[in-house]
């Protein structure tokens, strides 16, 4: 599926070296190209264990595809508020991850859904801007079974670890296209990455998964 972000001048590189107190640079991205096989670009003990890809592993996938990050170190953050009280001057936009079932064990993929971090909507407008019925937030056996990461940690890059067709994933609209870096966890809560719009969701589609951009509702009120 085609998906475009708009016309937008080339977005200038993150400084680097732009952290506050607390976090602690680990690196950049890679500037090899090219079209990478995906088993040959995970870890052999995870593709050989059946295990959930790493950090260092997702980082270097991305590297691999040419995809340019910035990755920093910090506390671990469970809430936005944590989030906010320590990113300091990480520049771009910030997001929080809901991890949601079809309700009453209705069958049906589970939803990834990305949001501006200050975004206000309830759960169930969201299903139905995804065109379903009525959805609750999913548990966390099934976050480490789909996804492969623990509460705390939901993010876009845990799609590495979901079968396509599991596992929908969707992205705010607004929130892509505003932004020229986005900030997301590799994995864990300790580590923040920020990536270009444009490379994650061509990452996504990378691994089979066909992201979808949402028009977020309006939350009443």
């Amino acid at each position: 599926m085609a998906l475009s972000l708009g016309k937008s001048s080339m977005p200038r590189p993150l400084r680097r070296g732009a952290c506050s107190a607390g976090l602690a640079p680990i690196g950049g991205g890679a500037e090899t190209t090219g079209v990478i096989p995906i088993r040959a670009l995970r870890g052999q003990d995870a593709e050989d264990s059946g295990m959930p890809e790493t950090p260092e592993g997702i980082l270097a996938r991305l590297a691999a595809l040419g995809i340019e990050t910035r990755t920093v170190r910090h506390p671990p953050l469970f809430t936005v508020a944590e989030s906010q009280a320590l990113r300091g001057s990480l520049p771009g936009g910030h997001c929080k991850n809901l991890f949601l079932r079809p309700a009453k064990a209705a069958p049906g993929p589970h939803l990834l859904i990305v949001l501006e971090e200050d975004r206000k909507v309830s759960v169930n407008a969201l299903g139905r801007a995804a065109g379903l019925g009525r959805v609750e937030m999913a548990p966390a056996e099934a976050l480490r079974a789909l996804l492969g990461v623990e509460p705390g940690a939901v993010t876009s890059l845990g799609m590495v670890n979901a079968p396509p067709g599991q596992v929908r994933i969707l992205l705010d609209a607004d929130f892509l296209r505003k932004h020229e870096w986005v900030h997301v966890h590799p994995l864990v809560n300790t580590m923040t990455t920020a990536i270009r719009p444009a490379d994650l969701l061509r990452f996504l589609e990378s691994l089979g998964h066909r992201p979808e951009l949402l028009a977020v509702p309006v939350a009443a009120g």
